[in-house]
């Protein structure tokens, strides 16, 4: 019987099976006047390696291979053993891919794959391979979810174009007639009930330009409904976050934290934050890039009183699924990176069941977490994986 990763090949689902397999052909896809080391560096890009990744990557495969000391020879000046090793790592960049279908032979050739590597019988040739010790002796298997990144929906201005076309990209003309409009009703509301008889000037004094300043305004006071503790500023939440996804397309991984934005007015959203820079202000739940740091998707934290009642598995699980289908990145492949804050069983588990991984560290008191965890003495060097 013929098995991938344990599963037979008969009576599967073909593209489960598809999922784990490469293919190395025989007629040549190697560039003969790129050097091996840039031959290599192009295909993990055209196969969605992230760029900070590249070079390890690269760099491991020639090593794993025995062909570190070619990295700098033109591919049209290699043996014809190291051209099939390198066609073969082309395949293993993907890091999909745990078994190759070949039509070489080569018995020296090595497939090592970065995503499968604690899975490979030929681990024990690499160094500290996998320095992670199982939580479970017998761990279930894991599916590889192939990346397929979100997509642009608006147009960039051109590069050299002027600063403030990349300011209206995000405050929309739009949002700021939206802003001029509600400032004026809330102002003819104040006028109204004051039986004022203020009317504008052709020009502004700073007495004038103080009043309009104290009646700006983002919502319609009449339309609060006190449900939402953020209606005032909803709109611009809404605009902002469709914006953030609208113009840039997020390698795969993302980061999710909060941050504190300094403020010194007396609300009942001001939070205190001890190891935070500015101490006091109004946090963020923040969905970002975790290369560029660039935001996807932010929430504002509305303070325990104000706040929704958070679903049966807590307030760090909604945040994080909130604002991850909020901006429509569920089901793509993508890697969510958090801190001890967020990291649970359940969240890694329903993320996992979205196609979505998930790396963080996790408290010792977390619900579900296993006894073999909680009881296990690590050594400073150890750690344990889940």
């Amino acid at each position: 019987m013929v098995t991938i990763r344990g599963t037979p090949l008969k009576g599967v689902n073909p593209s489960q099976i598809f999922r784990d397999l490469g293919y190395c052909p025989q007629s040549s896809s190697l560039i003969p006047k790129l050097t091996m080391e840039e031959h290599l560096t192009l295909f993990a890009a055209i196969r969605g390696i992230p760029s900070y990744n590249v070079d390890s990557l690269v760099k491991k495969l020639m090593d794993h291979l025995g062909i570190s000391s070619h990295a700098k020879k033109l591919i049209s000046d290699l043996s014809g053993g190291t051209k099939r090793k390198v066609a073969c790592s082309e395949m293993a960049s993907d890091g999909d891919s745990s078994l190759s279908l070949s039509n070489v032979s080569d018995s020296s050739t090595k497939i090592y794959s970065l995503e499968s590597e604690s899975d490979s019988s030929d681990s024990e040739d690499i160094p500290n391979a996998n320095p992670w010790l199982p939580v479970y002796e017998n761990q279930p298997e894991r599916l590889l979810y192939r990346f397929t990144p979100a997509t642009l929906s608006g147009t960039l201005p051109a590069p050299d174009a002027h600063p403030s076309e990349y300011f209206y990209l995000f405050m929309t003309p739009s949002l700021l007639q939206s802003i001029v409009d509600q400032t004026n009703i809330y102002a003819s509301q104040y006028i109204s009930a004051n039986r004022s008889t203020a009317k504008p000037r052709s020009r502004i004094p700073r007495d004038r330009f103080w009043l309009i300043l104290k009646f700006l305004h983002l919502n319609n006071n009449q339309n609060d409904t006190k449900v939402d503790p953020l209606f005032k500023v909803s709109p611009v939440l809404e605009s902002l976050n469709k914006s953030f996804l609208k113009y840039y397309i997020p390698d795969r991984n993302l980061s999710i934290d909060e941050s504190l934005v300094k403020q010194k007015n007396r609300t009942r959203k001001r939070q205190y934050i001890p190891k935070s820079h500015a101490k006091f202000g109004i946090k963020h739940w923040v969905l970002c890039e975790a290369q560029s740091g660039y935001t996807l998707q932010f929430d504002i934290y509305a303070g325990k009183a104000d706040s929704t009642p958070s679903s049966s598995k807590g307030l760090a699980f909604d945040v994080v699924f909130r604002l991850v289908n909020n901006a429509n990145l569920l089901d793509k492949g993508y890697h969510i990176i958090c801190d001890n804050f967020y990291t649970s069983v359940d969240l890694a588990l329903d993320l996992y069941a979205r196609r979505t991984y998930l790396t963080g560290t996790m408290r010792i008191n977390r619900r579900s977490l296993p006894s073999s965890i909680r009881s296990k003495k690590l050594q400073p060097s150890e750690k344990l994986s889940l």
